[in-house]
């Protein structure tokens, strides 16, 4: 990969552009030498998150780094995402940008880059599966979450206040849920599996995750407990 300099500021928004066809990626950074040695170390290892362009530069490394634009850090967001839509190179066809740009890239990604990124994650548990969280970490990180203010646009709070007018006095009917004792064949009924768990007195949460199983998961429509069979 060509790298040129920028010798006015490192503050910037650069391109990195593949030379056989034209396409391009739209970036932002605050420090333009350290940004494109990183881009240069990730594409000699292999591990570039964009893979358009990590192909691009297995197969013939004609990619060439540039800036594009100067500016101040505090316009960096409102530039990139200007430029990105300016040259329209989140998509495909026009260049390498999985997202719009800016400080919200990761709710404003293309359809093609959600769509591999689901793939990827489908039938995979979480990172926290299994693993007991302490009260001292738990208490840290909602004590870092409390009082924090989520940047909705105003369609989106339009639409949640919408939601919740439709949905206002609805209470949602759950399903029925059977236990049969196995040795003695009684049956009862409970309203919901929160009930089962109060009359078996086991955890919460516990039932319900009974009725999950394998990768990818698939919801069974019975499973045991001890001497009682349960049934949903």
């Amino acid at each position: 990969m060509t790298i040129l300099e920028n010798t006015k500021s490192d503050s910037c928004i650069y391109c990195i552009m593949n030379q056989e066809n034209g396409l391009f990626y739209i970036g932002q950074t605050r420090c333009y030498s350290k940004r494109s040695k990183e881009h240069l170390n990730d594409f000699k290892a292999g591990r570039h998150k964009n893979i358009w362009m990590q192909r691009v530069f297995q197969k013939n490394n004609l990619l060439i780094m540039f800036p594009v634009e100067n500016c101040s850090p505090e316009k960096l967001n409102e530039r990139e995402v200007f430029w990105i839509d300016y040259h329209q190179c989140s998509n495909r066809r026009n260049g390498y940008n999985l997202s719009k740009g800016g400080d919200f890239s990761l709710l404003l990604l293309t359809e093609d880059a959600q769509k591999r990124k689901a793939d990827a994650r489908r039938g995979k548990p979480g990172t926290l599966k299994g693993k007991k969280q302490s009260k001292e970490w738990i208490e840290a990180r909602m004590s870092k979450l409390r009082g924090q203010k989520r940047n909705y646009s105003e369609e989106h709070l339009t639409a949640i206040r919408e939601s919740r007018k439709k949905t206002k006095g609805i209470r949602k009917k759950g399903k029925l849920v059977k236990v049969i004792d196995l040795i003695t064949k009684e049956e009862k009924i409970f309203q919901s599996k929160r009930e089962v768990e109060d009359f078996l007195g086991i955890a919460r949460d516990k039932l319900i995750h009974k009725f999950y199983k394998g990768k990818p998961r698939k919801i069974l429509k019975e499973t045991k407990v001890g001497k009682y069979l349960i049934i949903r």
